[in-house]
């Protein structure tokens, strides 16, 4: 007997900073991958599962830019999917976002991040059980997470972002769930901050309202420009790279079985491409690894972008101002849409590159650039 699932709910109203310099131009789940945006991605998997009734909960930034979400998948009648949509004005986080859509739920309700590319294959557990239930997985940066202490099949506490070494377990909350009108009203008895969302799951475990389910699929975090490597893996065809449409490839150029290539990228003489992922129209003509292009960007011949750290150990990358431990040996360097790296010029491992910016000729670059900066010798 087939499953009739619930309205799904993908919450896309937050900023996005810390995938700068790829969120730019719009909300990082409209970052191209694979020939489609990844909140795409997200809403095809649903609509596989039987997934069809799905809100969105944007903000008045993503729904005012050109390339707005809503611009994107319309009323989701290209998808198989009746899509809705609800403003968030402010930037107050998942439980205030919820709220604002709960005139368009029913008595259960799934919620889901815009970047779940496989969410079609994290929903039917979750419907085997009636209430509250949501998703955990063991991760081991439990700090990047909410931290789930449970008994039985039952969630007994939750902790956000627990600094390292106080952590209850590495049971980590995905946010993928099924949820029920006892959590909105869970969610308008805490207060109305950013982490209201985990505040009332604990309420609901507390009183032993929460269940869990432990889910053996690869989940797909998308903090960070980094984290699109492995979403890349996932999506990309098994054994070889993904090239777009009307990707020109010189004959003496090299490409890695896991790199992508979007439309109307060019990859020109001697050029190597190692695990790097390339935006549609970037002309690339030095070699790159592990390294991340937004659309339209240019790097001339002759360029060096370093991928490890001069002294060893892990690539760290200044985001928002934090040095974050990537832990990753190599890393090469993110770049956002339109900015060009001229000939001669090196950029230093973990260098976060802003949109429409110029590196000029024989610049070296070892730390982080804004967006549309001309840097000069």
């Amino acid at each position: 007997m087939s499953l009739t699932f619930p309205t799904a709910v993908l919450l896309a109203a937050g900023e996005s900073s810390r995938f700068w310099p790829l969120s730019t131009h719009g909300h990082k789940s409209l970052h191209r991958l694979c020939g489609k945006a990844i909140i795409e991605h997200t809403v095809e998997s649903l609509v596989s599962a039987g997934v069809t009734d799905i809100v969105i909960v944007q903000s008045p930034k993503t729904q005012a830019a050109h390339r707005s979400i809503e611009n994107q998948l319309g009323d989701g009648a290209a998808y198989g999917a009746a899509i809705r949509y609800v403003t968030q004005p402010e930037p107050l986080g998942q439980g205030d976002g919820l709220l604002r859509a709960a005139h368009l739920l029913g008595r259960d309700f799934l919620v889901i991040q815009p970047e779940n590319i496989n969410a079609g294959e994290l929903v039917n557990n979750l419907m085997k059980h009636d209430g509250n239930v949501i998703t955990l997985q063991e991760k081991d940066e439990t700090w990047l997470f909410g931290v789930c202490a449970v008994e039985g099949d039952t969630v007994t506490g939750i902790v956000e972002k627990p600094e390292p070494g106080t952590e209850p377990s590495k049971l980590c909350n995905m946010w993928v769930a099924k949820l029920t009108p006892d959590y909105l009203k869970a969610l308008q008895s805490v207060p109305a901050d950013p982490i209201s969302s985990v505040t009332a799951l604990g309420k609901l475990a507390n009183a032993g309202e929460l269940q869990y389910v432990i889910s053996e699929h690869p989940f797909f975090p998308l903090k960070y420009p980094w984290h699109l490597f492995a979403m890349a893996d996932h999506l990309k065809p098994e054994g070889k790279p993904y090239i777009g449409k009307n990707v020109t490839v010189d004959p003496t150029a090299t490409i890695s079985n896991d790199s992508a290539i979007e439309n109307d990228a060019t990859i020109g003489p001697n050029t190597v491409v190692t695990r790097s992922i390339i935006g549609a129209g970037s002309k690339i003509a030095s070699s790159i690894t592990d390294t991340i292009l937004g659309a339209a960007v240019v790097i001339k011949p002759a360029a060096t972008i370093r991928h490890q750290p001069l002294d060893g150990g892990h690539v760290t990358v200044d985001v928002k101002g934090d040095q974050i431990d990537t832990d990753l040996a190599e890393l090469g360097i993110a770049v956002g849409h339109g900015s060009v790296i001229e000939g001669a010029v090196t950029v230093s491992a973990g260098v976060l590159i802003g949109a429409e910016s110029i590196i000029k000729k024989s610049v070296n670059i070892d730390k982080n650039i804004p967006d549309t900066t001309t840097v000069s010798d």
